[in-house]
């Protein structure tokens, strides 16, 4: 699992970049509809946690989408999204999905909508891996794009 854990460090530290980037208008828009519509991003009963991998092919879409719309930025992020493709097979062994979540594949991870609690810096993956550093990013970007 730890060159699936590389990957969405590096994921994220992308993702950062664009956030304080002068695309920070347009990717936070694309990871707003992506993380606050069930049918791009699976949450469970808690929705602060979502399925990584639902997460990884929605946002592959949207960029897709920006391409064939004629914005060719963003290949960083393809590279590393197909990259992490191949981590998931490896690191997911089996997946049953239900009716109820039928784009789940066994993996979620952390991504509150509103604010981030404080326990989750106590974690290992929190404290060692930048996604903590992209919830704060993202977090703060809708907040700021609400007002």
């Amino acid at each position: 699992i730890e060159p699936l854990s590389k990957n969405i460090d590096e994921l994220a530290k992308t993702l950062i970049s664009y956030l304080q980037g002068k695309e920070r208008t347009k990717i936070t828009a694309m990871l707003k509809k992506i993380r606050s519509k069930e049918k791009f991003t699976t949450s469970f009963y808690d929705n602060n946690y979502v399925d990584i991998h639902h997460f990884y092919m929605s946002l592959f879409a949207q960029i897709r989408s920006a391409r064939a719309s004629g914005d060719q930025k963003y290949n960083d992020l393809l590279t590393i999204i197909n990259q992490g493709f191949e981590l998931f097979a490896q690191a997911i062994t089996a997946n049953t999905a239900g009716i109820a979540h039928p784009n789940a594949r066994g993996l979620s991870i952390y991504f509150p909508t509103r604010w981030m609690h404080s326990s989750y810096l106590k974690t290992t993956f929190g404290a060692h891996n930048a996604w903590r550093q992209f919830l704060d990013k993202y977090l703060q970007a809708t907040r700021s794009s609400e007002l």
